[in-house]
């Protein structure tokens, strides 16, 4: 036995082992270790449909990016439940307690992950923004917003991998925070949930700019400005249900862990009740494959051709000049008095022989 367990083992933690027992309590760590599974077989088949989407291609390396953290947070998590699932058939008591330096090992990936769900949208935010007013347009700045936010969430991380890593205490389940006093995660929770809704205000902001310019009648003949319109249009509904599930899933997170925190932390018991975060990395890749589905056929795979953007400049001068009636109505009158000014020819057959009567 580890000699750090005894000092943990207290008449709390033993009721939480026995709460742990519960049907109840077993069947919802199947459920979220069923979410997590099935998260897995929706992320592959995400992951091949928008890579053979028409969407342009430094969204489509984002979403790859953000799929790669659907995986890093999935595995781990069903791992670790499927730990935690089996000693209880060979353990009991405070025998079923982890070392929280030992969780820290697939923690790590989890922690990761989450923090980079969040700064994902601000990537997407920031690469629409950016190719909106055209300051960049190659999609090798794609890859280094993805790895940007990848830095972040590891820097973000380190410091409480740190500390948990010289931990001597013990945890119920791996997954939860019942390590950290309510405090630390009340701090946690207020920063996701401001990136989240900083990033609402400002893709909202974004669109509203660009449909506020372009009802301008004359930037409609801008056959490139209606493209890149387009295409923020398609990014905004695609980013948008994912965007609000994330800030619903965290607003949900967040309230029932700080209501339900006792002694200034949440036991491992109640995590699994609150933890939202299996149920959205379950749910974000079905959504996406259905948003995405929404624009089959509506999204134009290959560049226009030359031919194709001038004639559809000039169908768009046409119906937008207020001259065009005008010039018709002059146009129409001298060209009917210059065929009644032409000569009309008549043929007349007679047998073999054609005459030609020309009235003059």
């Amino acid at each position: 036995m580890d000699p750090n367990l005894s000092p943990n083992c207290t008449a709390t933690a033993l009721a939480d082992v026995e709460k742990s027992m519960q049907s109840s309590q077993i069947a919802l760590q199947l459920l979220t270790l069923l979410l997590s599974t099935l998260s897995i077989a929706f992320t592959y088949l995400s992951t091949s449909r928008f890579r053979s989407s028409p969407l342009p291609k430094n969204l489509r390396i984002l979403m790859g990016f953000h799929h790669i953290a659907l995986l890093v947070y999935t595995i781990p998590f069903s791992l670790n439940q499927g730990y935690h699932l089996v000693t209880r058939i060979f353990y009991s008591d405070c025998a079923l307690l982890v070392p929280v330096s030992r969780c820290v090992v697939l923690r790590i990936f989890q922690s990761a992950a989450s923090v980079f769900f969040q700064f994902f949208y601000i990537a997407v935010l920031l690469n629409t923004f950016l190719n909106s007013f055209k300051f960049w347009s190659e999609s090798q700045h794609s890859k280094w917003l993805g790895f940007l936010c990848w830095i972040i969430a590891g820097y973000a991380t380190f410091p409480s991998v740190a500390v948990d890593h010289e931990s001597k205490e013990f945890m119920l389940n791996c997954s939860s925070f019942e390590h950290k006093r309510n405090s630390v995660q009340k701090m946690i929770f207020l920063f996701f949930l401001s990136i989240d809704f900083a990033s609402l205000l400002g893709l909202g902001f974004v669109y509203y700019y660009w449909k506020t310019k372009y009802s301008n009648p004359v930037l409609r003949l801008s056959i490139s400005k209606k493209k890149r319109f387009e295409e923020l249009q398609r990014v905004f509904r695609l980013i948008l249900p994912n965007l609000l599930l994330n800030v619903g899933c965290y607003i949900y997170f967040a309230g029932l862990s700080i209501f339900m925190a006792t002694e200034d932390r949440l036991d491992g018991n109640s995590f699994l009740r609150v933890n939202s975060v299996p149920f959205y990395t379950c749910v974000s890749p079905a959504l996406w494959m259905y948003t995405l589905k929404r624009f089959k056929g509506k999204i134009e795979p290959e560049p226009m051709s030359s031919e194709v953007h001038f004639k559809i400049l000039e169908q768009s001068w046409e119906k937008n000049d207020p001259n065009k009636n005008k010039k018709k109505e002059k146009v129409e009158p001298r060209r009917a008095r210059k065929r009644s000014e032409e000569p009309t020819v008549s043929y007349v057959a007679e047998t073999d022989v054609v005459t030609v009567i020309e009235q003059i």
